[in-house]
């Protein structure tokens, strides 16, 4: 943790608690001890990526029988921070009606992704799960680029769908995003030519992604 000034959002329930083992997985993704159906375990590892990505950090104490504190820091904005006008990157990156595929589990997240990528110029195909861009990917060879989440629930991941493309599909470059892995666990993959975007990300930070790739 860097010294410096954060704003703190803390939040407390009065639970059950969560034991040490528990709280020492409670930002893992995909852990949860929810009942089947009723929980991801996603929501903490989102919260820890989005924190540590914007310089900050979390805190959980937690104690059986008394409920759970979280506190999320993230750093204070400077008293001379501005809004910078549109990203050089984004009034560059324009589209001719290139063909991108963005798969994402998320509806909204998803939804949100496609409309950006309209407005930068680009045609858009989408899939909720990795299997799904699979078989677009089969028959679909006008897909210059594929845009995809990394942590999705099934059997494959963003990995294994990067692992796929590059077996199969060597030619079409892949952007992995996420706010639950960290730019270390992404290096450890080994995976060549992938780029990686951090969520929660900009309109420009995509821009300049895609123009990057794309170029």
């Amino acid at each position: 943790v860097k010294a410096g000034e954060y704003v703190c959002l803390s939040f407390t329930d009065t639970g059950s608690g969560m034991n040490p083992e528990v709280l020492r997985r409670a930002t893992e993704p995909f852990f949860t001890t929810k009942t089947d159906g009723n929980g991801t375990g996603l929501g903490l590892s989102t919260v820890y990526g989005f924190a540590h990505q914007s310089g900050g950090f979390l805190d959980i104490a937690s104690v059986i029988g008394n409920g759970t504190n979280i506190s999320v820091y993230l750093p204070r904005a400077t008293e001379g921070a501005t809004v910078h006008k549109q990203d050089k990157a984004e009034q560059s990156s324009k589209g001719n009606g290139e063909l991108i595929l963005v798969v994402e589990d998320k509806d909204d997240v998803r939804e949100v992704t496609m409309s950006r990528l309209e407005a930068l110029g680009y045609s858009v195909l989408d899939a909720n799960s990795a299997a799904v861009a699979i078989d677009i990917l089969k028959t679909e060879n006008q897909i210059v680029l594929v845009l995809s989440d990394i942590v999705m629930p099934g059997r494959l991941s963003g990995f294994d769908l990067a692992r796929w493309i590059q077996a199969n599909k060597p030619t079409v470059p892949i952007i992995l995003a996420s706010g639950n892995i960290l730019p270390e666990r992404f290096k450890a993959e080994k995976l060549e030519c992938v780029t990686f975007l951090s969520k929660p990300y900009s309109r420009e930070d995509l821009a300049r992604a895609v123009n990057n790739v794309l170029l």
